[in-house]
């Protein structure tokens, strides 16, 4: 074994100091050349599969947030038009527009987030759909506070 150290460490001395009349030589610069071109093909479509499957747990898990904010649109509509209807009292124009626009901002946001953030990374994703579902929880308490200063109609 000994030997063959000795043939690969005057292989390697030959290979540094005679590097163009090495056999080796043109081996090892075309290996490099050839390993480096799949290398930069081969991630291209892996990352494009990864960022996709990126893009689709994002979207999934804000969609559910999203989904939630729709049902308490879709539960305040229907539940201040029962409690007005068992007051005997009508939902004024400006308390049924605070609730249609409670039940269309998520559904809006959340196209808006989806068609932006098509084609970003991974943190644009994210922070988009961030962003979006932020959003949506300041115009729905500001909702809730508008539908408070007015939305019944108590028959004054």
């Amino acid at each position: 074994m000994s030997a063959a150290n000795g043939n690969e460490l005057g292989s390697e001395a030959t290979r540094a100091t005679d590097a163009p009349e090495a056999t080796d030589a043109p081996e090892a610069t075309d290996a490099p050349e050839t390993s480096t071109a799949p290398e930069h093909d081969a991630p291209a479509p892996a990352s494009r599969a990864a960022s996709r499957w990126v893009f689709a747990v994002v979207a999934g898990v804000f969609g559910l947030l999203y989904a939630y904010d729709l049902w308490e649109g879709v539960g305040n509509f229907v539940g201040v038009g029962q409690l007005a209807a068992a007051l005997g009292v009508s939902i004024s124009t400006w308390g049924l527009t605070v609730l249609v626009i409670g039940l269309l901002v998520p559904l809006a946001a959340y196209a808006g987030a989806f068609w932006l953030a098509r084609r970003r990374g991974p943190l644009g994703v994210l922070l988009l759909f961030l962003t979006g579902w932020a959003l949506v929880q300041v115009v729905q308490l500001d909702l809730e506070v508008l539908l408070g200063f007015g939305g019944l109609d108590l028959g004054e």
